[in-house]
This record gives structure tokens, C-alpha cells and sequence, in this order.
């Protein structure tokens, strides 16, 4: 947790780095992702990743910016009986215990139950069960209070109950 703390702040503010040039000593910032010029970062999307550290672990998705795994989803798949979102972050706790340095760049853990579509939750690897919350609003303007559907969950802005880093 202490490793994505640190990493959370490069990745939101740069990373101050010290050079020497000409004999002088200079200090810069360089980003991880280039948040004005979307095109130049690289997106990398890999379904059934596997990760070996304490045991052989394959995340159901893995999102890689910049070749870092940025986010991981656990998605329950509607072919399985009396599956529901616990489960999915169940999952990720186990996953968190055996393979830790996935986490060390993460920024979003997502858990989804692909049958109803309706079940799709975002939190960080600190949160609570209770802490992942649901997308409310495509565009910041209309907030779909009954229920988060599965594209508003993909294509919108976080709720404004949601406590993400970013």
C-alpha cells in the first residue's frame, strides 16, 4: 500500500528528476501519462493476464498504461450460480495476497457481475467492499440515481459518492 501511495503521486504529479547539463545541476518533472495528448500514451487491454509471484494468478482484465497495469477487473460470469459482486472482490483481496506487485501501480479495481449488467463497482486497493461504488453520469450532468448501467459504468464520470485517488 505504502508503493501505490508513492506511485499514486507520481502518476497524478510527476516525478521530479535532477540532471546536469553543462556542469550545472538541473531539476525537471516528467509524467507517466501524458494527460493532454491522450494519442501518445499507450492502452493495453489483456484479458486473462497471467501474473507469477507467490502463486500463477490471471486477472480476468488487465489495463497496461504505459506498460504499467493500471487496472484490474474482476468480472463474474452469468453462467455461475448465486455469483455476485462479494465474490468478485473476494477475488481481489486473494489476488492482492498472492500476487502484490500487481498492485504497486494500480489505480482502479473493478468489480462487475457480467449477468445483470447492472453490478459494476470501482474502488482502489484500500477500499472497502462498501467503498466501491458505482458510475452515476456519462457526462456530469444527469446522474442515474435508481440504478448504474453497465455502459454509463464504462463511458462516464465516477460518482460523487466515490473516493478515487485520481
Amino acid at each position: 500500500m505504502q508503493k501505490n501511495s508513492v506511485f499514486m503521486k507520481y502518476l497524478q504529479n510527476g516525478i521530479e528528476v535532477k540532471y546536469f547539463s553543462d556542469g550545472e545541476e538541473h531539476s525537471s518533472i516528467i509524467y507517466i501519462v501524458d494527460y493532454k495528448n491522450p494519442n501518445n500514451n499507450s492502452f493495453i487491454i489483456a484479458n486473462q493476464w497471467t501474473f507469477i509471484e507467490n502463486s500463477n494468478k490471471s486477472p480476468d482484465i488487465v489495463l497496461f498504461l504505459n506498460g504499467l497495469p493500471i487496472s484490474l477487473f474482476e468480472l463474474k460470469s452469468p453462467s455461475r450460480k448465486d455469483t455476485d459482486a462479494s465474490e468478485a472482490y473476494r477475488q481481489l483481496r486473494n489476488y492482492m495476497i498472492e500476487i502484490p506487485l500487481m498492485f504497486v501501480y494500480n489505480a482502479i479495481c473493478v468489480i462487475s457481475v457480467i449477468s445483470d449488467q447492472l453490478t459494476s463497482r470501482a474502488g482502489t486497493i484500500t477500499s472497502n467492499e462498501d467503498r466501491f461504488m458505482e458510475w452515476k453520469t456519462k457526462d456530469g450532468s444527469y446522474e442515474n440515481t435508481q440504478y448504474s448501467q453497465f455502459d454509463t459504468f464504462f463511458e462516464g464520470e465516477r460518482s460523487s459518492n466515490s473516493y478515487f485517488p485520481m
